[in-house]
């Protein structure tokens, strides 16, 4: 299989949840060793092991031996193929965690900058820092989070340089942006009523099936994970379903 029916197998099958073999490999691992730890006759464990072994026959011999050896010499797995300590790490950065507690101090913080021309890569980073850590953006230069994004980006801003060029300021619930309340607003911009409409099909989708295959489950609620901001519960609608497809999620992985 060539380099790029490669990357389209891990597109399709992670929803862009991982972006290379190396990471498919190491979460396939993630998967089948947990298994491990499940009592035999667990649902769960065939079901993982055949899926694992479905896909990766998917990628050609070259392809996964590459990805192991990259794993072994990142330190993400040992000679035992079991995944080390980094490669938990690794995962836990490629893979978005649900948020049970969400503390927030009831403020909205806005972020703006002023980045010269000749720091262009630098404003192109910031965007994606700024998406990584749940911000989303207002217009071309201003951005929005109801969590307090300070010291991460006092962080950036040291890695980089880029002091004087970023001002964050915040208002309180009651405030106004426009002529728009901030939890109009927030619903809005973070468009959580089609994120809502997703988090109801996932339930639709698996609350009926029998017996929904753990990989596909697995991926399809880490891909929802991966477009919710996971805003305070204050601030989500009445009917949001995210708590529930949590739960459903956690069920099925039983």
């Amino acid at each position: 299989m060539r380099n790029k029916e490669v990357r389209e197998v891990i597109f399709k099958m992670s929803e862009g949840l991982l972006a290379s073999a190396t990471d498919l490999v190491l979460y396939l691992f993630f998967l089948t060793s947990a298994s491990f730890f499940k009592p035999y006759g667990s649902r769960g464990v065939y079901e993982s092991f055949a899926e694992a072994d479905e896909l990766i026959n998917q990628i050609n011999y070259r392809t996964f031996k590459n990805a192991l050896g990259q794993l072994k010499r990142n330190g993400l797995l040992d000679k035992e193929i079991k995944i080390t300590q980094a490669g938990r790490k690794r995962l836990n950065a490629i893979l978005p965690s649900y948020d049970k507690e969400r503390i927030w101090n009831k403020r909205i913080y806005l972020i703006t900058y002023d980045i010269p021309t000749n720091h262009n890569r630098d404003r192109d980073l910031l965007r994606e820092y700024l998406r990584r850590i749940g911000c989303t953006s207002l217009q071309e230069s201003v951005w929005l989070t109801p969590y307090n994004p300070r010291e991460v980006l006092a962080e950036f801003t040291e890695s980089k340089g880029l002091h004087g060029t970023i001002l964050v300021s915040n208002l309180g619930l009651d405030g106004k942006i426009g002529d728009e309340d901030l939890k109009s607003l927030l619903k809005r911009v973070y468009k959580l009523d089609q994120l809502n409409e997703q988090y109801q099909k996932f339930i639709d989708k698996y609350k009926a099936a029998v017996k929904p295959t753990p990989l596909r489950v697995n991926f399809d609620f880490y891909h929802l994970l991966s477009l919710d901001p996971q805003l305070p519960f204050e601030l989500l609608p009445k009917d949001w379903q995210g708590e529930k497809a949590y739960r459903l999620f956690l069920k099925l992985s039983k």
